[in-house]
């Protein structure tokens, strides 16, 4: 089967942005990290790898788009990018992203699906399916990385801990003590497992 010309722009884009992330990414034993972020304007997705599954968000087309073209675009996505990742079909989760108003980045979409993905030498579970976000903010990954360097011996507070993932970072680098408060007991419930 012959792959639309379109959808092969996006494939070549995917292998251009591995190709330039591999090496780093399997020597610094990263699996979790953006693969793609909107680069091209027919395909406004965000496309994250979280080890052997994918995490693939459209943005909301604008409303002038065509509709029938959107509808198109998306089943190209869903066809052809985890098949050219080598990811299982049921190892893809889609959403959808649309602005955020009050709470609703909040608000459960679906049943918990967990994963654990490393980042250097620490694990962090995920969850690819109830809300917007997973649960670990790839672009905080530098500042996780140094709490995890500035931690030995000291005792850290992790105020709106969220997930957790700093008072991880904190732990894995040898702190004495780690305090996660967070207002949701949902999220500390998360950062304990």
């Amino acid at each position: 089967q012959e792959i639309p010309a379109p959808v092969q722009e996006l494939l070549n884009r995917l292998d251009k942005n591995w190709d330039r992330r591999k090496a780093w990414l399997q020597r610094e034993g990263i699996q979790c990290f953006r693969l793609y972020d909107a680069d091209l304007p027919d395909f406004n997705v965000v496309i994250d790898r979280y080890g052997d599954y994918l995490h693939i968000q459209e943005y909301l087309p604008p409303k002038q788009a065509d509709p029938q073209k959107a509808r198109q675009r998306r089943q190209w996505i869903r066809e052809y990018v985890p098949k050219h990742l080598g990811i299982a079909a049921r190892n893809t989760v889609f959403k959808e992203r649309f602005r955020q108003v009050g709470t609703t980045q909040y608000v459960k979409r679906d049943e918990p699906f967990w994963i654990e993905v490393a980042e250097y030498d620490r694990r962090y579970r995920l969850n690819l399916t109830s809300y917007t976000d997973v649960g670990l903010f790839l672009d905080h990954r530098p500042l996780r990385r140094r709490i995890a360097a500035e931690s030995k011996g000291r005792s850290v507070l992790n105020l709106f801990a969220y997930t957790g993932a700093f008072s991880v970072a904190a732990a894995v680098g040898g702190a004495r003590s780690v305090m996660s408060v967070d207002l949701s007991n949902t999220y500390l419930e998360w950062a304990m497992d």
